[in-house]
């Protein structure tokens, strides 16, 4: 199941066209935006919190429960207790999957991991039957269910966009 939103922003869109305009080649700038993006949106799942600060919801008792159950399945590492796994981080494999992709005139942030969409907006039992509960939502992808950025990631975005277009 793929899934993906397009941001369509006014301020980023407008500053976009005019670097367009001014560069010619977006690739190198967008790089450099891929790279920074991909590194803020890791360090969420160290610190646990949303692009706007929030704090992601905990565990629920039943992936806790889960958690110690698959506990016994590992060999090799031993795993952190139940009680100290943060969301979102059991074998690290979302996070480490994310990643950008260039392209002549797009930037495409990513994660191959199936679950992400699910983690990052939530889903309840009703919607998706073959969860074992409601998910909450701990968002680590810039961009919020309408598709807007949220504002500090947005701002972010300007910013980088207004020096490179002003700076000689």
């Amino acid at each position: 199941m793929n899934q993906h939103i397009e941001i369509n922003n006014g301020s980023v869109d407008q500053l976009l066209k005019q670097l367009g305009q001014r560069a010619g080649d977006m690739e190198p700038f967008l790089r450099a935006l891929g790279e920074d993006m991909v590194e803020r949106i890791k360090g969420r799942f160290g610190t646990g919190t949303a692009p706007d600060g929030v704090p992601w919801a905990p565990n629920s008792a039943a992936t806790l429960a889960r958690y110690i159950q698959s506990r016994g399945r590992r060999t090799g590492r031993r795993a952190p207790p139940a009680p100290a796994k943060r969301p979102l981080i059991a074998s690290g494999e979302m996070s480490r999957g994310i990643h950008y992709q260039v392209g002549t005139d797009a930037l495409l942030i990513a994660s191959p991991a199936p679950q992400a969409f699910m983690m990052q907006f939530g889903g309840t039992k009703a919607q998706f039957p073959h969860l074992w509960g409601d998910i909450p939502a701990r968002p680590f992808f810039p961009v919020r269910p309408d598709g807007s950025l949220y504002p500090d990631e947005e701002q972010d975005i300007v910013d980088a966009l207004t020096f490179y277009l002003t700076v000689e």
